[in-house]
């Protein structure tokens, strides 16, 4: 049986959804409920359909029901979507969601491979309106084909993407920032200090505010072509010391120049500076990184990332922390001043990862190069290292390789 919590605000939040029904636009409604799982973790199942998510959206047919909206909703009324596997359930959910199709579907690993099956249901008349099952050779593989694998199942042809004049968007406020934030949109920031908490009321259909432990942070979503461009010196900062800058999350194409990130005072365990999620196609270039709860860049799920004649220093627990990633290049940069325990961290198959001239100087703690044994082709060439008070240089000898470069007043040894 279904209770209610707090019926005022279930009023607002079925008054926000019904906003579907009432509304000019006359695309249909489409809730994507949570897959069944087996074999994966409920959070990379999580990423999985918030990429799909991005893809029915990005397909530009279907009004699509927020993920945070449907939870709140269903939390209120106590009703555990984990428990909703029946299409009876399913049904009634997306009718309580004003949805008129619902996609479900499942996950599970079969061997070494990754199977994905999917169904779109009208939820008026019960009727399994498509079907596709589809295998992969791991999670990476079905992102990188989620996109066509959507749009072919949707019945939507995929125009190759063909490049645009991006507008200008001249900002000189935090307010403005966040306002700004979009797709297909080059933003200029003038010169100054940017302090992202003072902005902690702003939201736009991309931005949302998340709370690990001592202050909200903003997390944007699904957006692409979209650079951040400083004029003259720009910082941009926040005040949680437990927290991110900014976390990108099913993103593309994004880029950001002559800009320093960093924490008005630094923190520990959780949070950094810059975090992707399920993003490719990332350029960042002539950016400083500073102060971070944990790392100055981690990637999950990333692709295609470029970071040049950049800086990363002062973080309190690593450098940088990259999984399920690959094709990522690091190009004249700094890695400076950090510490305490693994210092540059690559996890669960990441590949092809490479650094060219780059520094690492008077960094400290347990390893500087760390790798989990399924990792491939992570490349140091012509690269500096000096004054790193480290109790080991490298883990996973077998997927890391050191060409030409150059040591002196490390701790480490054999180097």
């Amino acid at each position: 049986m279904m209770t209610v919590k707090k019926p005022g605000i279930i009023v607002f939040l079925l008054f926000i959804l019904s906003g579907f029904c009432f509304s000019e636009d006359n695309r249909p409604v489409i809730a994507i409920l949570d897959f069944d799982v087996s074999g994966i973790t409920k959070e990379e199942a999580k990423i999985i359909v918030d990429f799909i998510t991005t893809q029915v959206i990005e397909t530009g047919k279907y009004r699509v029901v927020d993920r945070m909206q449907r939870n709140a909703l269903l939390e209120e009324m106590e009703w555990a979507i984990s428990d909703c596997t029946d299409t009876k359930c399913q049904l009634q959910m997306g009718k309580l969601l004003s949805a008129s199709l619902i996609i479900v579907g499942s996950l599970g690993n079969v061997g070494d491979m990754c199977i994905m099956n999917i169904k779109l249901i009208d939820v008026g008349t019960g009727e399994t309106m498509n079907t596709a099952s589809k295998m992969y050779d791991d999670i990476n593989t079905l992102l990188k084909d989620s996109k066509s694998f959507t749009f072919e199942f949707l019945g939507v042809e995929l125009k190759e993407d063909k490049p645009a004049d991006s507008p200008f968007i001249l900002v000189d406020s935090v307010k403005a920032l966040l306002s700004a934030i979009q797709s297909n949109v080059v933003i200029k920031l003038k010169e100054g200090t940017y302090n992202i908490s003072e902005g902690y009321k702003l939201e736009n259909k991309n931005t949302q505010w998340e709370d690990y432990y001592d202050g909200l942070f903003p997390v944007i979503r699904s957006i692409s072509n979209t650079s951040f461009i400083g004029e003259g010196k720009v910082d941009i900062v926040i005040d949680p010391s437990y927290s991110w800058v900014f976390e990108f999350r099913t993103s593309q194409n994004l880029s950001f120049e002559n800009i320093t990130f960093g924490h008005t005072k630094p923190g520990y365990c959780i949070g950094g500076v810059l975090r992707f999620a399920v993003c490719e196609n990332i350029e960042i270039r002539n950016c400083t990184l500073y102060g971070s709860g944990t790392y100055g860049i981690e990637l999950e799920h990333a692709y295609h990332v470029s970071i040049d004649n950049s800086i990363i220093k002062d973080c309190t627990n690593g450098l940088i922390i990259i999984s399920n990633s690959e094709d990522i290049s690091f190009n004249n940069t700094g890695f400076l001043h950090t510490g305490e325990y693994n210092l540059l961290s690559f996890y669960n198959k990441s590949k092809d990862i490479f650094f060219a001239t780059c520094t690492f100087k008077e960094n400290f703690g347990e390893t500087l190069i760390h790798a989990s044994p399924d990792c491939e082709n992570i490349r140091f060439s012509r690269c500096l290292f000096d004054g790193n008070k480290t109790k080991t240089f490298i883990h996973a000898k077998d997927c890391i390789s050191i060409d030409d470069c150059r040591f002196s007043n490390n701790s480490f040894p054999g180097y």
